[in-house]
């Protein structure tokens, strides 16, 4: 499955990226752009604007919550979202590309030395180039993942 999410969205775009859903954020007022996007690459349009929701030949899921939890809530009873820890944490929460495994060795000079030294796999954006590890922020957006789609 893959989304589009309109301004009013960015932090649930955070969390489906992090979630492992490929997540564009439509950051513009363009209704035409927006639909030409979305069905040009096959996304569901996720929005909290009333007037997007009689989109023809699109699917459009309408969030009324303003909080993170509720609009998981809200998405996984219209659609079949799914949390797996296989997807878990696999895309860029800020570029949405997929991020790849990286030669520990090559960012030796990339990241605090003692990261460095207690971290074992090391992942990377091709985009932005950021460096991601499993520590305790890994485990702690992994619990926050589980409670939002429980």
């Amino acid at each position: 499955m893959k989304f589009i999410l309109t301004k009013e969205l960015g932090r649930l775009t955070r969390w489906l990226r992090l979630l492992g859903y490929d997540t564009v954020y439509f950051d513009s007022d363009d209704m035409k752009l927006i639909f030409v996007t979305a069905f040009n690459e096959s996304r569901i349009v996720i929005t909290k604007r009333v007037k997007l929701t009689n989109m023809k030949h699109l699917k459009v899921v309408h969030v009324r919550g303003d909080l993170l939890k509720k609009q998981i809530s809200e998405i996984k009873k219209k659609i079949r979202l799914r949390l797996s820890d296989k997807t878990l944490l696999t895309r860029c929460s800020e570029c949405n590309e997929p991020v790849f495994k990286i030669n520990k060795v090559s960012i030796r000079t990339l990241v605090p030395e003692y990261v460095f030294k207690t971290q074992k796999n090391f992942f990377q954006c091709p985009s932005c180039a950021k460096i991601f590890w499993k520590a305790t922020h890994w485990d702690n957006a992994k619990e926050f993942a589980h409670e939002i789609c429980s």
